[in-house]
């Protein structure tokens, strides 16, 4: 069983790194997740890759026994790939998300995904053999991001409509758009359901939500190949939101990760379902790769654990198949 923490070299000065990996083996701790959030640090400059500061981390927490979860980034791209092109995500009322936050880019974008795979396989081959490397998380909340209607997206989506549907009759016939004389001719005049005065057609909503999550399971197989190019530890990610079909993305991966953040001042059962979904998604035990013990600066959210909640916590993820449990922060 891996546990321990989500942990941040790129946040600490180096010089804290000994005292935070001596205070975690001292309390039990045999991994932590690291990198998810660090693209610009592993590759400071476009196609400059710098890994000398994350192999001084993992010889430093192996030599203490605690081994790391490895992620990947992917959205949360550093600024001269900003500079390099316009990657950001399109909202339905037409407006492109600025910089300055994270997810805020689209996975269809070609550009986003080269540099992004690069990396993971550059990471992979670098760290396959290294004995503090124990699994690897793909990026981070895949599918948290907000639905894309940039001009990547819709080529996209128009290519998608054509393999499904075959015949643009067939389109017609199935969503009803003869009602209120919306009848497409050919499948490029078929919009993404971007904002309008009236309700959307709910035959296109339901394609549209199917179209969003073939693209997230699409995003995690190829970035998971990217890994398996040169390392054979296990892979998962934590993966969520109303984009995502839980089962075809666990088809993809070694084992089902998911995050928990319970409320800890009123009921929150429907969390507790988020634990036995993550289960059932391989019917296989899961990793827990983010576990609330702290308050978070969320507007609404009560997650300030009182005393013993924590352990509670951690002991109802165990009984619902946890194998590994890294709390945030």
């Amino acid at each position: 069983m891996l546990f321990g923490a989500a942990y941040y070299p790129e946040h600490r000065p180096e010089a804290c790194w000994a005292q935070d990996l001596d205070n975690l083996a001292a309390m039990g701790a045999n991994a932590v997740r690291i990198g998810e959030f660090a693209w610009i640090r592993f590759e400071p400059e476009d196609g400059r890759y710098d890994l000398s500061w994350i192999d001084r981390f993992l010889d430093a927490a192996w030599k203490r026994g605690i081994g790391v979860m490895l992620c990947p980034p992917l959205r949360t791209i550093p600024a001269w790939l900003r500079d390099r092109a316009d990657l950001r995500i399109v909202t339905d009322t037409g407006l492109a998300l600025e910089y300055g936050a994270r997810y805020t880019f689209c996975i269809n974008q070609p550009l986003l995904r080269e540099k992004g795979f690069a990396l993971a396989e550059r990471l992979a081959k670098h760290y396959a053999r290294h004995p503090a490397v124990r699994a690897w998380q793909l990026d981070n909340e895949v599918g948290g991001e907000q639905a894309c209607h940039c001009e990547a997206c819709r080529q996209i989506w128009v290519e998608w409509l054509t393999g499904h549907y075959g015949d643009i009759g067939a389109l017609n016939a199935a969503w009803g758009t003869v009602f209120w004389g919306l009848e497409f001719q050919r499948f490029d005049q078929v919009p993404t359901p971007k904002a309008n005065h009236n309700f959307k057609n709910p035959g296109l909503l339901a394609a549209w939500w199917r179209f969003r999550a073939d693209c997230n399971t699409a995003l995690v197989r190829e970035h998971a190949a990217a890994v398996r190019r040169h390392a054979a530890q296990p892979i998962c990610t934590n993966y969520g939101g109303d984009g995502i079909d839980g089962y075809a993305v666990a088809a993809e991966l070694d084992q089902t990760a998911l995050n928990y953040y319970p409320w800890y001042r009123k009921e929150s059962r429907w969390q507790e379902e988020h634990l036995a979904r993550a289960r059932s998604h391989k019917h296989r035990p899961f990793q827990v790769v983010e576990l609330c013990n702290q308050g978070q600066a969320v507007p609404g959210d009560d997650t300030t654990p009182a005393p013993g909640q924590i352990e509670r916590m951690t002991l109802q993820c165990l009984a619902h198949g946890a194998e590994g449990i890294f709390y945030f922060r």
